[in-house]
C-alpha cells in the first residue's frame, strides 16, 4: 500500500531547509492528515448517510449539487482523532488522556493558523518556543509511526524511545508536551 504524501510531507519537514515555525508545523500536521487517509479505510455512517440524504432529498433541485459537496467532509474525522487514532497503537505505552490532550492542542493551533493565520487565539497563546516543543515531539511521534507502518518491530520501536542513546532527548522532548512513556509496557 502506498503511504504517499503522508511520507513526503513528512521528509520536507526534516531536510534541513530553514521553515518559519509555523510553516513546520503546518506541514507535519497536513502529513499526519495525509497518513491517517492512507493508512485509514474512510468511516461510514450510515446514520450520517441517511440524515444527509434526507436533508438533500428536501433541498430544491437546483441547490442539490452545491448542498451534496457541503455535506461530504462531515465523515472526515477531525485532527485530533487522525493524530490520536494514529499514535496509539505505538508501543510507547502513551497515556490515552495525555495523547488525546496533546493531539486537539495540535488541532487547535493548525485550527488558528489555518482560518485566523496566527499561532495564538484566545486562552491558546503559544509562543515560538511551544511551536517548537510540540513539532519536535510529533516529528518523534511521526517518525515511530512510519516505522511502525512499514514493519520495523514493536520492540525496536520501543527501545529507540526507551534505550537508545537518544532516548532521553526524546523522553525529554515528549515531557515538555505533556507525554509520559510507561517504561514497563
Amino acid at each position: 500500500k502506498s503511504i504517499g504524501s503522508g511520507i513526503y510531507l513528512y521528509l520536507s519537514t526534516r531536510r534541513g531547509v530553514e521553515m518559519y515555525g509555523e510553516q513546520k508545523f503546518m506541514t507535519l500536521m497536513w502529513g499526519l492528515e495525509a497518513f491517517h487517509r492512507a493508512v485509514t479505510k474512510p468511516p461510514v455512517d450510515e446514520n450520517i448517510k441517511a440524515k444527509i440524504g434526507r436533508i438533500l432529498d428536501a433541498v430544491h433541485p437546483k441547490d442539490k449539487r452545491w448542498l451534496a459537496s457541503r455535506l461530504s467532509t462531515p465523515l472526515e474525522p477531525s485532527l485530533d482523532v487522525r493524530i490520536y487514532d494514529l499514535l496509539k497503537v505505538l508501543p510507547l505505552g502513551l497515556r490515552s488522556d495525555e495523547l488525546r490532550a496533546l493531539s486537539e492542542t495540535c488541532r487547535t493551533i493548525r485550527n488558528n493558523v489555518s482560518h485566523f493565520g496566527e499561532a495564538s487565539r484566545g486562552h491558546y497563546v503559544v509562543d515560538n518556543q511551544r511551536l517548537s516543543d510540540l513539532f519536535r515531539a510529533m516529528s518523534y511521534l511521526y517518525h515511530a509511526r512510519i516505522l511502525f507502518e512499514t514493519g520495523v518491530s514493536r520492540d525496536h520501536i520501543r527501545w529507540i524511545f526507551c534505550g537508545s542513546f537518544r532516548s532521553s532527548i526524546i523522553k525529554s522532548t515528549l515531557m515538555t508536551v505533556g507525554l509520559s512513556i510507561n517504561e514497563v509496557e
